[in-house]
């Protein structure tokens, strides 16, 4: 029996508007005939007020949607295309809204592929958080001379004492983060599918667009947090997920959440207020626009400029991305 069987179309709408996020809307949208076609007849007022309400989409993550809902529509063009990314990689915000050329189908699109990222975003950081409570990382009791001697070989390894995480619950910037990566596969996948079959790119088209687009992610955040969300899906996979690019491996499509190994779902966290402490503790939203402070140390572990003159320079750092270091707020560490 359809829940909103009795109520009025009035009362319907004011409840698809009342959504916090898009697993909601579209949630509602599959459970009640009603809902929706009360979505059909206000879709673009409605996503609207999803999309200024979520405290993900309200902060920046709206342009993804946006695109993605543009891409869908048939009137949208290569050139179109390239402006926006053009655009948003000079760090632009449009306002919060739907275009009047979007049709409902294209939003419909958007809205589900919302829901499939808010999903799929929780099942990889439980996921991850999962492997930090299980990890027994072990602090080396050493000179620090003795330490590097023992990572070249030169001297027998250490057992160390054993520490642990303490593990609190993910935050505004590492859910931002999360979906942010998610949105880039998704939107990358419908851009290349458009751009395969709408927009007759050749193959040389499309090796030069993913060559640019996987440059715009670097520049934009840097690619382990993309990496490290693209491992931990596959993991999560029961099958292996298709590779959109076989250049790019981690540009990966998305499966659907149903076919996760492990299915959760929580409420978005509300945004940091930027108030005093939050700027003590680097917890000001800006923050998840780009990679966060452990990457300083992350990336001088990896070589950085040093190359072969530094001792960690051939050691394999996978194993940061699957405990989802490069998503992590500097505070966790």
């Amino acid at each position: 029996m359809d829940p909103f069987a009795k109520l009025p179309t009035e009362i319907i709408l004011l409840i698809l508007e009342s959504c916090c996020d898009f697993t909601s809307l579209d949630g509602l949208q599959q459970i009640s005939s009603r809902a929706e076609q009360a979505f059909n007849t206000s879709y673009k007022a409605i996503a609207e007020h999803v999309l200024r309400k979520c405290s993900l989409t309200s902060e920046g993550l709206h342009n993804e949607f946006t695109l993605l809902a543009s891409i869908e529509s048939t009137k949208y063009t290569p050139i179109a295309l390239l402006e926006r990314l053009d655009r948003l990689s000079g760090g632009a915000v449009r306002p919060i809204s739907i275009s009047a050329t979007n049709s409902l189908a294209a939003v419909r699109q958007a809205v589900s592929t919302a829901a499939k990222v808010h999903l799929t975003a929780c099942a990889c950081l439980q996921h991850l958080f999962d492997r930090l409570e299980s990890a027994k990382p072990r602090r080396p009791i050493a000179p620090a001379a003795e330490i590097i001697e023992r990572m070249h070989g030169e001297l027998p390894g250490f057992d160390g004492e054993t520490s642990q995480f303490a593990i609190d619950p993910p935050s505004w910037i590492e859910t931002h983060r999360t979906h942010r990566g998610l949105w880039d596969l998704e939107l990358f996948r419908h851009i290349y599918n458009a751009a395969s079959t709408h927009w007759s790119w050749s193959s040389r088209e499309l090796d030069f667009f993913t060559e640019q687009y996987v440059e715009w992610c670097r520049l934009e955040w840097g690619l382990e947090g993309i990496r490290t969300i693209s491992e931990c899906v596959v993991d999560l996979c029961s099958t292996e997920p298709t590779d959109v690019s076989h250049r790019f491996p981690f540009l990966i499509a998305i499966p659907s959440p149903a076919t996760l190994k492990l299915q959760v779902c929580w409420s978005l966290p509300a945004a940091p207020i930027d108030i005093q402490v939050d700027l003590i503790w680097g917890r000001r939203r800006s923050m998840a626009k780009g990679r966060n402070e452990v990457f300083r140390y992350y990336n001088a572990l990896g070589g950085g400029d040093k190359g072969p003159n530094n001792p960690l320079w051939k050691l394999d750092f996978r194993a940061f991305r699957r405990l989802g270091i490069p998503l992590w707020e500097g505070w966790r560490f």
